[in-house]
């Protein structure tokens, strides 16, 4: 290696270098997770989500989500984003929703308490700081209505080297969706718990099919004819449910799965 070369080396992200990223990647909505899954998402918050239920969309990005929140659950939906050029392309898209309550930064957020009956962080907790993980669950906690839920959804213990790209220019690597950990359920449990929230439920899906095969519902389908762990593959996409510690989830309206 000449003394003019760099060594390889993983970039330390932090929240202007996380500000910037997004700030570029607003230019390219098609690569919004909620804009390819929105509906699919959309179908299973309906087992949480009731007609004017008031509903945060944390980390909202472009407002897709919130768009399905408001036409196809009805729900009264709030917007907010780190990223002050996200809460207004929100605003913007979702305008013309007569259940759209309006997009708000992190820091307006903090203003309310036990507002929210449901708060949704699609894809969000993954791309977070350690600080900023923290502070999410807090906030979220805070925010949330006494027998409320909490869902997240992420990518399902994911290798994230295959993900990894190099700046030919800095030799720095780096995921390409900006992805700072792998999730599992055990991490959903912990995280929560220490922001006073009880992991309810956790699921993996596969979004990208019509029809998702979560292992609860195969659960449900073949009961005792087997082990469940050697009949499915894991699938790509982890939901978790939380709920405030004590709280008996009165308001979870069903048992059963809607697929």
């Amino acid at each position: 290696m000449t003394g003019d070369e760099k060594a390889e080396r993983h970039v330390i992200w932090h929240d202007e270098a996380i500000q910037r990223f997004w700030t570029w990647e607003l230019r390219f909505p098609e690569h919004y997770f909620s804009v390819r899954y929105g509906k699919q998402i959309a179908r299973i918050l309906r087992r949480y989500i009731g007609v004017d239920d008031r509903v945060l969309d944390y980390g909202c990005g472009i407002g897709a989500l919130t768009d399905v929140l408001c036409h196809d659950l009805d729900a009264q939906v709030w917007a907010a984003d780190f990223l002050p050029q996200a809460v207004a392309v929100t605003s913007h898209r979702n305008r013309g929703h007569r259940t759209f309550r309006g997009g708000m930064s992190l820091e307006q957020l903090s203003v309310f308490s036990g507002l929210f009956d449901c708060i949704v962080a699609v894809e969000v907790i993954e791309h977070l700081t350690d600080a900023s993980l923290g502070a999410f669950f807090r906030s979220a906690s805070r925010v949330l209505e006494s027998d409320g839920f909490l869902v997240v959804t992420t990518p399902n213990c994911e290798k994230l080297e295959r993900m990894d790209v190099l700046c030919p220019c800095c030799n720095g690597i780096f995921h390409r969706w900006q992805h700072l950990r792998s999730v599992s359920a055990t991490d959903l449990s912990r995280w929560g718990s220490d922001a006073d929230l009880i992991l309810l439920e956790t699921f993996e899906t596969d979004l990208s099919r019509r029809m998702p095969r979560t292992r609860a519902y195969f659960s449900r389908v073949m009961g005792s004819r087997g082990d469940l762990n050697n009949r499915c593959v894991r699938q790509p996409h982890l939901f978790g449910v939380y709920v405030h510690r004590g709280s008996a989830a009165r308001r979870r309206r069903r048992s059963g799965w809607l697929w």
